[in-house]
C-alpha cells in the first residue's frame, strides 16, 4: 500500500508543480463529486467503479496511468517484487546479468 501512497504523492507534488495537472485533478474530483450527486465514501463499490470507469476516458486518464506506472517500476522495492532487475544501461545490459538463460527462445 506505500507503494501506492508514494505514487500518489508524487502526482500531489506534480499537480502543485504543473498547472496543467493541477487542472485535471480538479476536473477529476469535479467528475467524481457530479457522477452520483453523492460523495464519494457514500457510492456502492458498483456505483465507484463506474466512476472509475468513466474516468478512463478523460485527459486525465493517460496522465495518472503514465505516472503511476513511472512510480512503480521506478521503485527499487517494487522492482524486486515484479522480479524486475532495474536499469540495465550502466551494467551494460542484461545480457550476462543473468537475463541471457531464457531456454524457451530460438537462437535463430
Amino acid at each position: 500500500m506505500r507503494h501506492y501512497a508514494a505514487a500518489v504523492d508524487t502526482l500531489r507534488k506534480k499537480s502543485h508543480a504543473c498547472t496543467a495537472i493541477n487542472d485535471l485533478l480538479l476536473d477529476v474530483v469535479a467528475h467524481v463529486d457530479a457522477a452520483h450527486g453523492l460523495p464519494w465514501v457514500d457510492l456502492s463499490a458498483d456505483a465507484r467503479r463506474a466512476v472509475l470507469v468513466s474516468l478512463e476516458r478523460t485527459a486525465f486518464f493517460p496522465v495518472l496511468r503514465t505516472m503511476i506506472i513511472a512510480s512503480l517500476y521506478g521503485n527499487p522495492e517494487v522492482q524486486k517484487m515484479f522480479g524486475y532487475g532495474g536499469s540495465s544501461v550502466e551494467f551494460g545490459g542484461y545480457i550476462g546479468r543473468g537475463f541471457d538463460d531464457i531456454d524457451w527462445l530460438s537462437d535463430n
